[in-house]
């Protein structure tokens, strides 16, 4: 349908995760090669303890950084170009000049009211809602201190090792990230 809609000349924006593998999503080569892939990051330790707090039983693939790596590789393959990455620290820290950058890059026209937006739960989150908690009471993307979760990496092993076996595929995806 995605693709079916894009066809068509209209701009199609669709957000998955990648704690689960998405077959028969990553089994279609027109997904990677019919349509513009950004990847969003952020560093690792802190995604895995917001994560943990959210989901203690997460296996290790669920904290995504190793799948989204494998992803990232399959697209530049198939597309013989680097696709764009946005880490979402920088996103937090400079909204408009990453937004606007990647905007840019893509031949979007930038629009700063996109930038912020009305609290509230959104429907399409119901199934998700524990997940959108922070966002549903935010108006706009800010920096804010890091959460004061229970465990993290600096004070549980299970997680100083997840956060060790991820951080080089962090880092591979970094190094691609747009600058800002």
């Amino acid at each position: 349908m995605l693709l079916e809609v894009n066809a068509g000349g209209r701009r199609v924006f669709a957000k998955d995760t990648s704690d689960y593998e998405h077959a028969p999503l990553t089994d279609d080569e027109r997904l990677f090669t019919h349509v513009t892939n950004t990847f969003m990051i952020r560093e690792p330790r802190g995604a895995i303890a917001s994560h943990y707090a959210k989901n203690p039983d997460a296996t290790l693939d669920e904290y995504g950084f190793e799948r989204l790596n494998g992803i990232f590789e399959t697209v530049r393959t198939a597309t013989g170009e680097t696709p764009l990455v946005i880490d979402g620290d920088d996103l937090v820290a400079r909204p408009e000049s990453t937004v606007r950058a990647y905007c840019e890059r893509v031949g979007l026209e930038f629009m700063p009211e996109a930038l912020n937006w009305s609290p509230g739960h959104q429907s399409t989150w119901q199934r998700t809602a524990r997940w959108h908690a922070e966002v549903a009471e935010s108006s706009g993307l800010a920096s804010k201190p890091a959460a004061a979760h229970h465990e993290s990496p600096d004070t549980n092993d299970h997680l100083r090792r997840v956060a060790a076996h991820h951080q080089p595929f962090y880092d591979r995806l970094a190094q691609h990230r747009i600058a800002v």
